[in-house]
C-alpha cells in the first residue's frame, strides 16, 4: 500500500480555528480509484466501508476492493448501515437499495406500483427484520426477508416534511420540519408534538438515545432525545457561512460535524466546535476499532490520521525550508531546530511561538547540543543563547562538541577531532595543558576554524575523520568515534581503542552513556553496541530485531535505548532485550524521519516537511488485531471446518485477512498445520492464502494468528479438516482384499501341494526308471555275453585280454552301481561308462568293429550334469540292433557338443537300420523282451515333466542313393539343469 504524506501546518489552537493534523493521504490515482467518497462505515468485523461515485469498496488495510452490482442503474452509493447479522445495506441515486450478499452487491426489490405517493428517497433505515424507506412525505416499511411492503406512514399534518428517521433496536422514530415526532412503538397516536420546529434537520443515532442536530446553515437549537423526552443542547457555535452536512457519533464524549469547510469536533455539552481540514468538503468521519481516525472528502479522498493530537509544525512559509535535519530538546521544554540552509529556530511547545535565529542561509544543521555550563546550544554554526535571536559566536564546530572535565572543548571534525577553551569570539582558543593526556599531544598545534580563515589555534588529537564526541558524566574519560575506530581517551594519558565483539573496527556514528555508566554505541554497521570498561558487554543488530544495522542516533531515556535507524526508529528494552519499531505502530512507517528527541513525554521527529509532534509516548499494552477471515476451499469448492474432503481430493487452499490499520508492511502471518508439522511459519501481510498440496490421509488442524511489532497480535484462528483415505486403504476394501488374498492363498496352498504330489509321484517313477535302467543294463543276456567272451579268450588262451575284460566289466558293474541312486551324473562318468561298455562289446566282435568318442567346446566335462544310465542305452541300441547283423566294418561314434542352454549328444552307427532290425526281430519269435527301449523312453518322459526345460530325441535313418541303409543317427538334446531350481 502506498500512502502518500499530507503535511499540514498547525496554527494556533482556539474555537473555531482550522487544525491540521498529522495524515497520511489516500487518493486517486494512488490507490482510491476516486476521490468523491460520500458516506463511511466501520462494520463489525473491522472492515471500512466507502460509499462513493463508482461504487462501493471494502477496505482491509492493504487494498480497496470494488463490491460488484448484480443489477443498477448508477454506481453512485451512500446510506452506508450495518444491521444486527453484519449485513451492510447502501441506497444509490436512483433509490436502488441493497444488500452484500457473498460479496455481492444484490438489489433489493421494489414494488414501486404498491407506493403510494412515491417519490426520491431522502433517507434508508434498516433495523432487525424491517427496512424503512423515507420520502418528504412518506415513511415505507418492508420486510427485510420477503421484500414485501408493510405499511406506508404518511407525515402527520400538512403541510409538513419529513426530515430525518432513525431506528434503535426497540423502536423507529420519524420528525418533520413542524416538530412532530414519529414512534413506531406509539400504536394509538404513532405522531406526537414536540413543541419545537425545525428546519435542516438530522437524528444522529448512538447506543443510549438520539441526538438531534441541524444542518445547512441554519443554527437552531439541537437537542438530546431519551426515552422520547426532547433535552435542549446549547447552539452550536459554527459562524453561520458554514454549511452542516450531517453530525457522526462516535463515543459518549466524542461528535462530528461535517460540513463544506472541514470537519468539526463538537461538544454537544457547551457547543464549542475545533476545526481540522478547514479547506475540505468533509462528507464523513469514523474511528477504526484500533482508534485511527478517518476523513472522507468529497473532491479529496479519504485523510487517514493515527492521532488527533500529531500535528506537524512549520517554521517557515518556504516549503524548502522547513526540510529540517536536527532537532535539540531543551531544559525548559522549549525545542531547537535546524534545517538544510543552516538555519535554526525555538519552539515553545505550549502556546507554539516560534523564535527564529539571525542566521544567513549556508550548509545544513549537522548537529545540535545543548551545553548546561553556559546555557549554550552549540551547533556547527556557532554557539546559541536560547533566548537570543543573536548567535554568540559564529564558530565551526563542525560534527559534535563535548566539555571536557577542565571545560575544553572535545571537537568531532570533519578530517580530526581537536581540543578548544571555550573563551568565545577571541582568537585565543589553545586550552591549558593541565593533564597527561593533554600533554602527550602538546607539539601537536592546528590552525582551526575555517569562518575565520584558521586563525584559531587548536590542540590536535588525531588526524582523522571524526564522527562523533562524547564525555563521560564522571569526568574521568571521553570518546571520540572516528570513520576507522572508536577512542578512548583517559586523562591519565592512556588511549584505548574500542573492538567490537569480533575484534573488528567500531564505526561510531552516534554515542550516549547509560545510567549505569555503559557506553551505548549506534554503528553504521553492527547497530548499537553497549560496552563496559572498555569491553563489548552487548550487541543490538538486524537479527534480534533492530530495523536496520545503520544507526543514524541513539539516544537514553531511563532504561531504554531509543535507536534511530536508516529504516525506523526502535526503542531496547535494556532489561529484556526486547526490540520494537514505533514508525510502525505510529503509523509513520513511509515518514523520513531525520532526527528526533523526547521532551516532556512527547516525541519530536525532524523530517523533510517539518516538525512532527507525537504528543505521548508508547505504552506497553497488548492491542488485539481482528482477524475476520479465514475460509478454505478445495477443488474450486468451499469447504467448511470440521468437513471432510472429496474424495481424491489432498488439495486445500486457505484464504485468509487481518486488519491492521497502522501500518500495512508491519502485518505478519504466522501458521502451522498440525498433522503434517508444528513449526510455526511466516509469511508477509501481501500473501493472503496459502496452498497445502498433497496432503496424506489423516485428519489436520490449520491454525493461524496475525502479529504486528510486540504489542499488535490476533487470536490464533484455525480450521480443522480431514483428507480422506482412497477405497484401497478403507476398511470395507481392506476386508474385501484381505478375504481375497485367503482365498487366494489357499487355492495356491492347494496347487502347491497338488504341485509337490506330483513332483513327488514323478520322482518316485523316475526312481523306479533308475531301476529299470539299471535292471536293463545287468540283464542276464548282457551278463552271458560278457562271461561267454572271457571264457573264449581264456580258452584261446588269451588270459591278458580275458583280464582286461574282466576289469572293464567289473568298473562298468561298478560305476553302474554307484550311478543308480543319482538323478544326475557329471559328463565325465557318463562316456568313461559308455567306453568301459563299448571295449566289452568291441571284445565281444573281436575283429570288425570300432569306436570313437568326441567333445566339441567342452572344456570341463566335470561340469557338465546329464541323467544317469540315459546315453548307454542309446548306444546298446546301435550295437545289437544295427550292428550285430551287419557284415564288415562295424563303427559308432558318438560326439558331444555344449550349446548355450544344454548339451548335444550324436550317436552315429553304420549298422542295418532300423527297418531290417525289425525284420530280424519279428523272426527271432523266441529273442528275449529288451527293457532298455522302454526304460529310456520312461525315464525322458520323467524328466520331461519334472523339469521345465525338455529332453527331445530324434532318430535319422541313414540311407544312400539305392535307398539302402547307411545306418542309424541318434540326434539328442539334454538340457543345462544347473539354472534349473527343481534340479538342485
Amino acid at each position: 500500500m502506498r500512502l502518500i504524506v499530507t503535511i499540514v501546518t498547525v496554527l494556533f489552537l482556539s474555537t473555531g480555528h482550522g487544525q491540521f493534523p498529522y495524515v497520511k493521504k489516500i487518493s486517486f490515482p494512488e490507490q482510491l480509484p476516486t476521490q468523491a467518497v460520500y458516506d463511511m462505515l466501520t462494520d463489525s468485523k473491522g472492515y471500512i466501508w466507502l460509499g462513493t461515485d463508482r461504487g462501493l469498496y471494502r477496505f482491509n488495510g492493504r487494498n480497496f476492493i470494488a463490491i460488484p452490482f448484480d443489477n443498477t442503474f448508477s454506481k453512485s452509493v451512500s446510506y452506508l448501515q450495518e444491521d444486527g447479522k453484519g449485513v451492510i445495506w447502501c441506497m444509490n441515486f436512483y433509490n436502488q437499495v441493497f444488500s452484500v450478499q457473498q460479496d455481492t452487491l444484490r438489489r433489493f426489490e421494489i414494488d414501486s406500483v404498491k407506493l403510494k405517493n412515491w417519490s426520491t428517497f431522502s433517507n434508508l433505515v434498516v433495523g432487525t427484520k424491517q427496512l424503512w424507506l423515507q420520502t418528504y412525505t412518506n415513511i415505507y416499511e418492508f420486510d427485510k426477508y420477503t421484500r414485501k411492503i408493510l405499511k406506508t406512514i404518511p407525515v402527520g399534518e400538512l403541510p409538513d416534511q419529513i426530515f430525518s428517521s432513525v431506528t434503535d433496536e426497540n423502536d423507529f422514530f420519524a420528525i418533520t420540519q413542524r416538530g412532530f415526532l414519529f414512534s413506531r412503538s406509539k400504536k394509538e397516536k404513532p405522531w406526537r408534538a414536540t413543541g419545537n420546529s425545525f428546519f435542516n434537520f438530522k437524528f444522529i443515532l448512538r447506543p443510549k438515545g438520539i441526538i438531534g442536530t441541524v444542518t445547512g446553515t441554519g443554527r437552531g437549537p439541537s437537542f438530546e432525545m431519551t426515552n422520547n423526552r426532547f433535552t435542549p443542547l446549547p447552539p452550536i457555535n459554527l459562524a453561520p457561512s458554514i454549511n452542516i452536512y450531517h453530525g457522526v457519533y462516535i463515543n459518549d464524549d466524542e461528535y462530528w460535524l461535517c460540513t463544506q469547510s472541514g470537519a468539526y469536533q463538537w461538544n454537544k455539552k457547551t457547543g464549542e466546535t475545533k476545526c481540522y481540514f478547514p479547506d475540505e468538503r468533509i462528507s464523513d468521519v469514523v474511528k477504526d476499532y484500533q482508534g485511527n481516525y478517518w476523513f472522507s472528502s468529497l473532491d479529496n479522498g479519504v485523510f487517514f490520521c493515527t492521532s488527533l493530537s500529531n500535528s506537524l509544525l512549520k517554521i517557515y512559509n518556504n516549503p524548502l525550508l522547513n526540510n529540517f535535519t536536527r532537532i535539540l530538546a531543551l531544559p525548559n521544554g522549549e525545542v531547537m531546530t535546524g534545517n538544510t540552509q543552516g538555519l535554526m529556530a525555538k519552539i515553545n511547545l505550549v502556546n507554539r511561538q516560534i523564535s527564529r535565529y539571525h542566521l544567513a542561509k549556508q550548509t545544513e544543521t549537522e548537529f545540535l547540543s545543548y551545553d548546561s555550563v553556559q546555557n549554550l546550544v552549540l551547533s556547527n554554526r556557532g554557539a546559541f543563547k536560547p533566548g537570543r535571536k543573536e548567535p554568540v559566536e559564529l564558530f565551526y564546530y563542525s560534527k559534535g562538541v563535548e566539555r571536557d572535565k577542565y571545560g575544553n572543548f572535545i571537537i568531532a571534525i570533519f578530517n580530526s577531532s581537536v581540543v578548544i577553551n571555550d573563551h568565545f569570539n577571541t582568537l585565543n582558543r589553545f586550552p591549558a595543558i593541565n593533564c597527561p593526556l593533554y600533554q602527550a599531544y602538546a607539539k601537536e598545534v592546528v590552525n582551526y576554524d575555517y569562518n575565520h580563515d584558521g586563525k584559531y589555534r587548536a590542540l590536535l588529537l588525531r588526524m582523522r575523520r571524526s564522527l562523533s564526541v562524547l564525555s563521560s558524566r564522571e569526568k574521568d574519560r571521553f570518546w571520540v568515534g572516528y570513520e576507522d575506530d572508536l577512542y578512548e581517551y583517559h586523562y591519565d594519558g592512556t588511549v584505548k581503542v574500542l573492538k567490537d565483539a569480533n575484534g573488528k573496527p567500531v564505526i561510531a556514528k552516534s554515542l550516549q552513556q547509560q545510567l549505569d555508566g555503559s557506553l551505548v554505541v549506534g554503528s553504521t554497521t553492527n547497530g548499537v553496541m553497549v560496552f563496559e570498561e572498555g569491553k563489548i558487554k552487548k550487541t543490538y543488530g538486524d537479527k534480534n530485531g533492530l530495523s536496520s544495522n545503520y544507526v543514524r542516533k541513539v539516544l537514553r531515556q531511563g532504561d531504554d535505548i531509543w535507536v534511530l535507524t536508516e529504516a525506523g526508529l526502535d526503542k531496547v528494552d535494556v532489561k529484556t532485550g526486547f526490540i520494537t519499531n514505533y514508525l510502525e505502530e505510529y503509523g509513520l512507517s513511509n515518514t523520513i524521519i531525520n532526527d528526533f528527541v523526547i521532551s516532556n513525554g512527547k516525541i519530536l521527529f525532524a523530517t523533510p516537511s517539518g516538525i512532527l509532534v507525537r504528543n505521548s509516548l508508547p505504552q506497553s499494552s497488548d492491542f488485539e488485531i481482528k482477524f475476520p477471515l479465514l475460509k478454505a476451499t478445495s477443488n474450486g469448492k468451499i469447504i467448511f471446518t470440521d468437513n471432510t474432503l472429496q474424495d481424491k481430493n489432498r488439495d486445500i487452499t486457505f484464504y485468509f485477512e487481518a486488519l491492521h490499520y497502522l501500518s500495512a508492511t508491519a502485518l505478519v502471518y504466522q501458521y502451522r498445520l498440525k498433522g503434517l508439522d508444528t513449526v510455526w511459519r511466516s509469511i508477509n501481510n501481501f500473501n493472503n492464502q496459502f496452498a497445502f498440496s498433497r496432503l496424506s490421509p489423516g485428519k489436520y488442524h490449520f491454525e493461524i494468528k496475525a502479529v504486528a511489532g510486540p504489542n499488535y497480535k490476533s487470536a490464533v484462528r484455525s480450521f480443522s479438516f480431514t483428507v480422506p483415505r482412497p477405497y484401497w486403504q478403507k476398511a470395507g476394501f481392506l476386508i474385501l482384499s484381505f478375504t481375497l488374498l485367503i482365498l487366494v492363498c489357499l487355492l495356491f496352498l492347494r496347487q502347491w501341494k497338488k504341485s509337490l504330489l506330483r513332483r513327488q509321484k514323478i520322482k518316485e517313477q523316475l526312481l523306479k526308471s533308475q531301476l529299470v535302467a539299471l535292471r536293463s543294463q545287468m540283464n542276464p543276456h548282457f551278463l552271458y555275453n560278457v562271461l561267454n567272451t572271457v571264457q573264449g579268450l581264456v580258452y584261446g588262451n588269451r588270459k591278458t585280454e580275458a583280464g582286461e575284460l574282466l576289469g572293464n566289466f567289473s568298473d562298468l558293474m561298478r560305476k553302474t552301481l554307484e550311478g543308480s541312486d543319482k538323478q544326475l551324473l557329471p559328463l565325465k562318468d557318463e562316456i568313461e561308462n559308455l567306453r568301459l561298455y563299448l571295449e566289452l562289446e568291441k571284445a565281444r566282435f573281436d575283429e570288425g568293429f570300432s569306436y570313437k568318442i568326441d567333445t566339441t567346446n567342452i572344456d570341463n566335462l566335470s561340469s557338465i550334469y546329464i541323467p544317469s544310465l540315459m546315453l548307454q542305452p542309446f548306444a546298446e541300441n546301435s550295437v545289437k540292433h544295427g550292428l550285430m547283423h551287419k557284415q564288415g566294418n562295424k563303427k559308432v561314434e558318438i560326439f558331444f557338443e555344449k550349446q548355450a542352454d544344454g548339451l548335444t549328444v550324436i550317436i552315429d552307427d553304420n549298422g542295418i537300420g532300423r527297418l531290417h532290425s525289425m525284420e530280424i526281430n519279428q523272426r527271432s519269435h523266441n529273442k528275449p523282451f529288451s527293457f532298455a527301449t522302454v526304460a529310456l523312453n520312461e525315464r525322458m518322459n520323467l524328466f520331461n515333466h519334472l523339469y521345465k526345460q525338455k529332453i527331445t530325441c530324434q532318430i535319422i535313418d541313414k540311407i544312400d542313393e539305392r535307398q539302402e541303409s547307411l545306418g542309424t543317427r541318434i540326434e539328442l538334446f539334454i538340457p543345462d539343469y544347473s539354472n534349473d531350481p527343481h534340479a538342485l
